[in-house]
């Protein structure tokens, strides 16, 4: 009944259309949003766990029992959708990471003069397709939600896709499925599913359309430093590369947990004044989430100075490097050669202990890393080699709803 299709790509280095349908929720809330493009380890390991769904070998995962889980419920899901259409009986192809093109007759051109399909194209995970119905699933494997299907503008940029590709299709129903958020099944369903019908066509793409038109209408106001497309009033800005620069950036509030949140400052922000735990939330948000501005403009600054002969009267711009050990030997040896014992000078070095595991971990054979580096940490643990330091506390926001906000998250 099934007739299974897997395109080989490399996600890590394919090419993103400049208008991808990952970005384009960001732009519909500020049209100025410009995509960071910045590798965190969140969206390392993301990548990770996507590979290993798609392949099914999670002995890429080296053992992480937490990536492990997220994959194996992934596949589940995929494997429950797939089987619906199998219990209906309905003849079907499924195909992974296929390209999806809207506007496929309008090539888009990036700001390197590279050529792209459509107005917009993407690749999600999973497409189920039959002769009239489809099913399309993206894994979200992140901890920040992502925004229900229904209004989802990448679900919708994909639905429309394969609508252009396949005539016959009467509806598509999008899947996005986060394994780390542990949603219920009841909010699984009615949140993140949703079925598109060919009627809603129009609509669908004139909004898409909108969104890129108006971005780039955005982007060209930008260059002439004009920021009136701009709306900072959304937490977009937490990744938008256009933060420092931005005009009306001051007066925006970052909310980490949820997107597209209005400006709101606390009443009270004065660390003696808090008196109740919403005063701390708030005062709490407002704090962390300027950080990030304020890192961003003082960087700005500083290539403003350096690299536009901007430094103002008063300033100097300062240029530090961070010493790293390279070889203990020849230290240890110097160090003797300048009066130092060695046995001193071993006391007095610092070694990062998760240098020492990462080159452990690199001596193991495949999938057998992560166990080698585990049963490493506790031996030293065992023979004194090692041992915990003062614990110390900071405070952040849940991340999602497997992390409980009452009590204490310990992290070792």
């Amino acid at each position: 009944m099934s007739n299974e299709t897997t395109q080989a790509l490399n996600t890590a280095t394919r090419g993103h259309h400049p208008d991808s349908p990952s970005s384009l929720q960001a732009s519909e809330a500020c049209p100025a949003f410009q995509n960071e493009q910045r590798e965190s380890q969140a969206s390392l390991d993301g990548t990770l766990q996507h590979k290993a769904t798609e392949t099914r070998d999670l002995s890429i995962l080296e053992g992480n029992e937490e990536f492990e889980s997220a994959v194996t419920k992934a596949i589940a899901y995929e494997d429950a959708v797939i089987a619906q259409f199998n219990l209906e009986r309905i003849p079907h192809t499924v195909l992974r990471e296929v390209q999806l093109v809207v506007g496929s007759l309008e090539p888009a051109i990036d700001e390197q003069g590279g050529i792209h399909k459509g107005i917009t194209s993407g690749f999600p995970d999973t497409v189920v397709l039959g002769e009239t119905r489809a099913a399309i699933v993206d894994f979200k494997f992140g901890r920040v939600p992502v925004t229900p299907a229904k209004d989802n503008v990448q679900g919708i940029t994909y639905a429309l896709g394969l609508f252009e590709e396949s005539s016959k299709l009467n509806e598509v129903e999008v899947h996005f499925f986060a394994p780390h958020q542990n949603w219920s099944a009841e909010d699984q369903r009615k949140k993140y599913v949703y079925k598109f019908l060919r009627s809603d066509v129009p609509a669908l793409e004139l909004r898409v359309r909108t969104i890129i038109a108006r971005k780039h209408v955005a982007s060209e106001q930008v260059a002439r430093n004009d920021w009136s497309s701009a709306r900072p009033a959304h937490n977009n800005c937490l990744w938008c590369s256009r933060k420092g620069s931005c005009h009306k950036v001051a007066a925006l509030i970052i909310q980490a947990n949820e997107k597209y949140h209005d400006l709101e400052v606390p009443a009270e922000i004065k660390e003696y004044r808090l008196s109740r735990p919403d005063q701390v939330a708030a005062a709490y948000r407002f704090a962390n989430q300027l950080e990030s501005i304020c890192k961003a403009v003082k960087q700005r600054c500083t290539d403003a100075a350096i690299t536009e002969d901007m430094k103002p009267d008063g300033f100097i711009v300062v240029k530090m490097a961070k010493r790293e050990v390279k070889s203990v030997k020849s230290v240890l040896e110097i160090a003797e050669r300048h009066g130092l014992p060695v046995d001193t000078a071993l006391e007095l070095l610092t070694v990062p202990i998760t240098e020492m595991e990462k080159a452990i971990k690199a001596t193991a054979a495949k999938g057998l890393g992560a166990a080698k580096v585990r049963a490493f940490a506790a031996e030293l643990a065992e023979n004194g080699a090692t041992v915990l330091g003062k614990p110390f506390y900071f405070l952040r926001e849940s991340k999602c709803p497997a992390e409980k906000s009452d009590g204490i998250l310990t992290i070792s």
